[in-house]
């Protein structure tokens, strides 16, 4: 799995086309729609939303795709609105174009309405149902005060209307980029793409009066129910209300204020999210992969020379640096350690040529690494790796010397013949695991 943008290619709907993009692998199948907020080409363009996707990739196949009205997709015919009826056939048409029966449906925004009829009224086509910034209704009722009142609906259309397609919209839909103005000026570009002010305010005006609350109860299918802390357009109240009234539904509260999912704690959602596709896949919970554990030598002194601010910028590039190489060498970015990193690799081949980049990379940025690889049996739940595997791997990292890329045997093993080269290092005891331990460290000439 690398960072190259899918195909965008069209299904037809009754003459109409929709846009589509089929990427990734894995056991699960998982449909994205950010309902009428997204764009098939233009997402791609930012470095975060496309390492986003691409990680997704990494364990799920993904399908996403333009409402009818919206972005690459052809504008709705005359006389259709975006009703259920309409969601179903896009979504039918699509997945009858990439050979699809059964899906795990992620769905953001405005989507979230119509994904929970969908799931009551086939539940033999969904496995699990993700709820992203979503509500069951958005406008207020008399049992639904959380709901927004007349008032506030008019002030977030004035809002949309005044600020659609401009660097201003930055602060209502992405808090944490306000100030960047190069972002700004791309998320602007973005926004256009998705449709005019008029042509999304009409979208908007019928969005108003969904309510799924009725189908809450009905939903039969596994669900989890994420949400932002602080996003002002949604309070999170929005999203407890579902995981309150859908059974047995799983709430996660995200922290940040941004209304996408790329820009804050990408890393959290998406290990809750495998978590979650990996609990209707039995051979994704308990697998065999290469383990990668990275760590900055002489972090502390550092730290200390640079400051807590400088420090901070340091390890959040370097993260990025290590997300970059994990994602282009199709392995899974499981967490950052502080001043280090935890990933996984089907193959130990691309886990070492991942190993190789980043360490190269950083040494770019003056940045000196020592990396770990052990391949095992791992475990994997929402939030973690577990195993002895895992272990073991850590404290092959901790044999590293500086700017080392050091190995186990089993991965040496796996790779004879191949044309990675490793150096004896020895037996070697390994704190809390029995016994001693041959480990290897990559040939120098293999930089």
């Amino acid at each position: 799995m690398n960072m190259v943008q899918p195909t965008t290619r069209y299904v037809t709907v009754d003459g109409s086309r929709v846009a589509y993009q089929d990427f990734g692998s894995g056991a699960i199948t998982l449909v994205s729609s950010a309902g009428s907020f997204s764009h098939t080409d233009v997402v791609w363009e930012d470095p975060a939303a496309a390492l986003f996707y691409s990680r997704l990739g990494s364990f799920a196949r993904v399908i996403r795709y333009d409402r009818l009205g919206t972005s690459n997709s052809d504008p709705l015919p005359r006389g259709w609105e975006p009703t259920l009826e309409v969601f179903e056939r896009e979504l039918d048409a699509v997945l009858g174009a990439v050979g699809v029966d059964e899906v795990v449906l992620l769905a953001m925004l405005d989507a979230g309405p119509y994904a929970i009829e969908f799931a009551v009224a086939h539940p033999e086509r969904v496995q699990g149902l993700i709820l992203y910034n979503t509500t069951a209704r958005f406008a207020a009722d008399e049992d639904y005060e959380l709901g927004y009142s007349p008032a506030e609906i008019d002030t977030i259309f004035e809002h949309f209307e005044t600020l659609w397609g401009t660097e201003g919209f930055v602060a209502l839909n992405a808090p944490s980029r306000a100030g960047d103005a190069r972002f700004e000026a791309w998320f602007g570009k973005f926004v256009r793409s998705i449709g005019t002010p008029s042509a999304i305010s009409q979208i908007m005006r019928h969005q108003v009066a969904l309510d799924a609350r009725a189908a809450l109860p009905l939903v039969s299918v596994p669900t989890l129910v994420m949400h932002r802390a602080g996003w002002q357009l949604m309070p999170n109240q929005h999203g407890r209300y579902l995981a309150e009234h859908i059974p047995g539904a799983r709430f996660v509260e995200v922290p940040g204020t941004d209304g996408a999912m790329f820009w804050e704690e990408p890393d959290l959602i998406l290990r809750t999210i495998r978590g979650f596709v990996a609990q209707g896949s039995a051979e994704d919970t308990a697998q065999i992969a290469t383990i990668l554990f990275s760590d900055i030598v002489r972090s502390t002194e550092r730290a200390e020379s640079l400051g807590d601010r400088e420090w901070g910028i340091t390890v959040a590039v370097h993260i990025d640096v290590i997300q970059e190489a994990v994602a282009a060498f199709g392995g899974t970015f499981v967490k950052s350690t502080g001043d280090g990193t935890i990933a996984t690799f089907p193959d130990p081949g691309q886990a070492v040529l991942a190993a190789t980049r980043l360490r190269a990379r950083l040494a770019d940025m003056d940045i000196t690494v020592r990396v770990g690889l052990h391949t095992g049996r791992v475990e994997i739940d929402a939030a973690e790796i577990h195993g002895l595997a895992v272990h073991i791997a850590a404290r092959v990292m901790a044999a590293a010397g500086d700017d080392e890329i050091v190995v186990s045997r089993t991965v040496r093993d796996l790779l004879l013949g191949s044309s990675h080269r490793f150096d004896d290092l020895g037996r070697h005891a390994l704190k809390g695991v029995d016994g001693e331990w041959e480990l290897y460290r990559l040939d120098e000439g293999a930089r």
